[in-house]
């Protein structure tokens, strides 16, 4: 026993060793006329058998499909004769009528007959199997058969297509994070059970779902097929996306005294996995006037494309005036990015100082404005310094009523978008505007507005306005994934009615951004040029903010 074993290991030793040895490839091309030889050196037999089947397999693509091969092997060396025999140019196809919606687009029928060259029968068969996959017919099969000779340098040949099962979406599970509404799948990745199957759709359509603030795409999408019916598989992981939002503002007054105002916004997300959203912002501007908003969102309701949204604003300045409003929208979801929205809004102003010691540029009043608007969200990851995209428009028609009805309008414009120039440079833009049309204005109803979130380098709400517009333009370049550094270049323009002002704002500057763990840190240095007021080093704004997660 041990001497036939010790004759096995020994003879698998050498075979091994000469296996080890470099292998050559004689490679002899018969054509019509001509012979060509070519030798190649490889480190073992199966590179030469791969090169080989490669050769061949591209030699039959390319209008050889009847070439023949010899081969001989020795120890060391493949010896391979090939002969091509006749090259094929042309391909003729019989193609039933029922297949016709299969076929490549480009494709032209005449008498149920397509003809391409030999060498695009590949893309051809593997266009119609895309095609079948389209139609969610994912085990669809197709080949040439009864195929034969017809002609010089051309073969003819039936196809052949056996589309099987036309498959749909039948169940969709979690995975997990199950507790998420599986409505929020059928709204942002457009899946939903019954739809057609389409393969190539799937792994798209679930990379939507990540544009959701509040839930991470853990892996892709897995597909379980069965006998009659098909399964998905996504994988979701909860995120937490609340935020905190605020800011510090740092000015001068006319005394040469410091002024301090602050800002916070606080957002609450998905909190009980409805994917509800409570909006909470508070702001003092140091100078008397103190502004609180709070909205609230309920998506989906009912499982329905309809949102509502309900919100309270408050408005106070110093001991002039107060006002209250209350906003009702609902919200129609037409896609992951597109919703239109309708709505109601009441106001109520009351004059703080009374009737008697009041100016006429402030009345007490009530009104109510019936709204549409269009709004457009593409959201985007939280990774670097990405910025959302969104544009909201809308108009509404309202009245105003003190000790007569008049009628009014307003309409409201906001949007913003980064510019990725490169991975270094990047150009953020931001757009607001807000008109007011009315016979006459009250003080108390007017638009406020500068500041960090309108045109930096002038005081927090220190511009009233009965039609307004800013454009932020900031240019920010990337120090590494952590820092980046900024210019700050705000354009505005307002009217005021009340005090006969139209006026031109700059705003001009430069800015910080820190990001850490914590959130992000920044810090803005801006000043200001009106067409009323120059430009004074005393009068720049220091604006620090911080924004976190939790």
């Amino acid at each position: 026993m041990s001497k036939h074993l010790l004759f096995f290991i020994i003879a698998l030793g050498i075979s091994k060793a000469l296996w080890a040895q470099s292998v050559s490839l004689h490679l002899e091309t018969k054509t019509d006329s001509t012979i060509h030889r070519t030798a190649l050196k490889f480190n073992s037999f199966e590179e030469a058998e791969g090169l080989l089947k490669s050769k061949l397999d591209s030699l039959k693509q390319t209008g050889y499909p009847f070439l023949s091969e010899e081969r001989k092997i020795t120890n060391n060396a493949l010896f391979v004769s090939l002969d091509l025999n006749q090259k094929i140019d042309s391909l003729i196809i019989n193609i039933e009528e029922k297949h016709a919606p299969l076929l490549p687009k480009d494709l032209r029928l005449k008498n149920n007959q397509a003809n391409i060259a030999y060498s695009e029968a590949d893309n051809f068969l593997e266009t119609i199997v895309y095609n079948m996959k389209n139609e969610g017919s994912s085990f669809g099969k197709t080949s040439l058969t009864n195929i034969k000779v017809t002609g010089k340098a051309v073969i003819e040949a039936d196809l052949w297509i056996q589309t099987g099962l036309q498959r749909t979406i039948d169940k969709i599970h979690i995975k997990g994070y199950s507790a998420l509404s599986k409505t929020y799948i059928a709204r942002f990745s457009n899946l939903k059970t019954g739809d057609i199957f389409i393969e190539s759709d799937i792994q798209n359509k679930t990379e939507q779902l990540n544009t959701i603030a509040f839930i991470n795409l853990k892996k892709p999408t897995e597909v379980l097929f069965k006998k009659d019916s098909t399964e998905l598989f996504i994988y979701l992981e909860k995120v937490n996306s609340n935020s905190f939002d605020g800011f510090l503002g740092f000015a001068s007054t006319d005394e040469n005294d410091l002024q301090l105002n602050g800002y916070l916004n606080m957002v609450l997300l998905n909190n009980l996995d409805f994917g509800e959203r409570l909006n909470i912002q508070y702001k003092n501007d140091g100078t008397g006037q103190q502004r609180f908003e709070g909205h609230l969102r309920l998506p989906f309701l009912f499982k329905s494309p309809l949102s509502l949204e309900a919100g309270l604003r408050l408005f106070r300045r110093d001991s002039s005036f107060s006002n209250a409003s209350q906003l009702l929208n609902l919200n129609y979801q037409i896609d992951k990015n597109i919703s239109l929205e309708g709505g109601v809004e009441f106001t109520k102003s009351t004059n703080l100082e009374g009737e008697l010691a009041s100016s006429s540029e402030i009345t007490g009043f009530n009104s109510t404005f019936y709204g549409l608007g269009f709004n457009y969200y593409n959201l985007k990851s939280r990774q670097g310094f990405n910025e959302d995209t969104f544009l909201h428009l809308k108009a509404a028609l309202g009245q105003r009523k003190t000790g007569e009805t008049s009628e009014q309008y307003k309409f409201t414009l906001s949007g913003q978008h980064q510019f990725a120039l490169n991975t270094r440079n990047q150009l953020y833009v931001n757009l607001n505007g807000e008109i007011l049309i009315s016979d006459t204005f009250f003080n108390n109803e007017l638009f406020r507005f500068g500041g960090v979130n309108s045109i930096r380098g002038f005081v927090e709400n220190s511009l009233f306005a009965n039609r307004y517009a800013v454009l932020q333009t900031e240019y920010r370049y990337v120090l590494d994934s952590n820092i980046f550094v900024n210019t700050v270049l705000d354009l505005g323009y307002y009217e005021n009615n009340i005090q006969n002002i139209n006026e031109n704002l700059l705003g001009y500057g430069i800015g910080l951004g820190l990001k850490s763990k914590a959130g992000l840190f920044r810090l803005i240095l801006a000043n200001s040029i009106s067409d009323n007021q120059p430009t004074s080093l005393s009068s720049s704004k220091v604006h620090i903010s911080f924004t976190s997660f939790f």
